[in-house]
């Protein structure tokens, strides 16, 4: 949070630092106004917490501030407890008619095997036939960030591996559930968007490009082995997706390049993920990762995922690199955050007002 707090004061705030929930909930005790800890005297909270447990753990320090009516920067509780959960995420998608790629949200209820309970899973989907007989499929936890619980056997392409993938999902994350859903095979696309409501406008885009892409289907390369359990293990080098490891930056083999704006694919891109920030209400600043279902004219681009809490560290972060491009200083892009949230707080919100900082 240094960054973020070095932006800040260089923007004429005073920021201080809070840390975590539990910091919070012991400053929100502080009844004396006339305490300098009390927060009566915080005019806005810069919101970066993940929060520590549960699938809604992302809205746990934003429905504190809520209930004390305390205003915060970017989404509200509601919205970062839809869009930290990819099936209610892409259930919600799917009701307004927002491009997302078929799926089954597999819940682990005890009752059969991991192979049985996606079977089942599946057949009670709307999509069951599409993901009955089209493979590859692509399985993920439904409530981690950062790729977290993507390996490199989560690229299934038969029955066996998808109940060996669903079996060491549940057991590396036994109280979530686990999505299934058509590998999108095409061009992948970071979608940086800013503002709230109307006024939210596409930041940029970066189109992520795998070096790899000549691979079509890795299902009968030789360098292909299996581990004890039967599941496919493929280097992190052979991979055309975001796992953990490269999302971290170990071994990654993509490159972020910036797309023509006027390439219709982009602009269809661009277009779900703006549609899809505002029906889910989101506020501010975030980032909407797009992926097609295909390569040529006719591709669909498809919502993967939305982070209303995007990473925002300068020299890595995605958000940051395409606020760059688009001629926004890190201390300029922050700036923004706060001027979007003082916009729809309070219109008369000075630019010097205190900051209060909730990290990570």
């Amino acid at each position: 949070m240094s960054d973020v707090m070095r932006a800040l004061r260089n923007l004429g705030h005073t920021v201080e630092l809070i840390g975590d929930i539990k910091d919070l909930v012991e400053r929100l005790a502080i009844t004396d106004e006339n305490d300098e800890r009390s927060p009566s005297k915080w005019d806005l909270v810069y919101n970066d917490s993940e929060g520590f447990i549960g699938t809604a753990r992302e809205a746990q320090i934003p429905g504190l501030l809520e209930a004390y009516g305390i205003p915060f920067t970017c989404a509200s509780a509601a919205t970062y407890a839809i869009c930290l959960d990819k099936g209610l995420t892409k259930l919600t998608l799917e009701l307004f008619g927002i491009p997302t790629a078929p799926f089954a949200i597999i819940q682990n209820d005890g009752i059969g095997t991991a192979s049985e309970q996606a079977l089942r899973a599946i057949k009670q989907s709307k999509h069951r036939e599409k993901l009955l007989h089209s493979f590859p499929l692509f399985a993920k936890p439904a409530a981690e960030g950062t790729s977290k619980g993507v390996l490199t056997s989560s690229k299934i392409h038969d029955a066996e591996e998808l109940g060996n993938s669903i079996e060491v999902l549940f057991k590396k994350y036994p109280r979530q559930d686990i999505i299934i859903e058509s590998f999108l095979s095409g061009r992948e696309f970071t979608v940086g968007i800013i503002g709230t409501g109307a006024k939210a406008r596409v930041l940029g885009v970066l189109e992520i490009c795998w070096h790899n892409r000549h691979i079509v289907d890795t299902s009968t390369m030789e360098v292909v082995t299996t581990n004890d359990r039967g599941i496919r293990i493929l280097p992190e080098d052979m991979v055309d997706f975001y796992t953990f490891n490269l999302k971290v930056g170990h071994g990654s083999h993509s490159l972020q390049s910036v797309p023509d704006p006027k390439d219709p694919e982009v602009i269809k891109a661009c277009g779900i993920a703006l549609q899809s920030w505002r029906l889910l209400k989101c506020r501010d600043l975030g980032r909407i990762d797009v992926r097609s279902d295909k390569f040529g004219p006719d591709a669909m681009p498809c919502i993967i995922e939305v982070n209303p809490l995007a990473g925002l560290i300068q020299g890595a972060s995605s958000l940051v690199t395409i606020a760059e491009n688009a001629g926004l200083s890190y201390q300029d892009l922050i700036g923004t955050v706060v001027e979007s949230a003082a916009e729809r707080i309070r219109p008369t919100m000075a630019p010097t007002d205190s900051c209060i900082n909730m990290g990570r």
